[in-house]
């Protein structure tokens, strides 16, 4: 029987999931914050999108972290070419062995 037992599996799997990501601690952080408040928000979900924006990684080191990745790679792109052309320029120099 697939029936309550399965569904009851799969919601307590969801539950540890959202635990492990640490999404049920932000909600209760977030509306704690809000029952704390002197004020209620006048649009509760507007005030918990709010949080989670203010909660996540800021977009600006993102981005630079998403730069200096990019530059990094150009580098890298820059310095396997000039390998390349140094190993080709070593071969054209490098005494060759003769077999008797």
């Amino acid at each position: 029987m697939s029936g309550p037992r399965n569904i009851d599996s799969r919601r307590e799997e969801f539950r540890k999931y959202l635990e492990s990501s640490g999404v049920t601690d932000s909600l209760i952080r977030m509306m704690t914050s809000m029952y704390e408040s002197d004020e209620r928000p006048a649009d509760a979900l507007q005030f918990l999108r709010d949080q989670f924006i203010q909660s996540a990684p800021y977009i600006h080191e993102l981005t630079a972290v998403q730069q200096y990745l990019d530059a990094a790679r150009e580098r890298i792109r820059t310095l396997e070419s000039e390998n390349a052309e140094l190993r080709e320029e070593l071969d054209r120099y490098k005494p060759r062995k003769y077999s008797q």
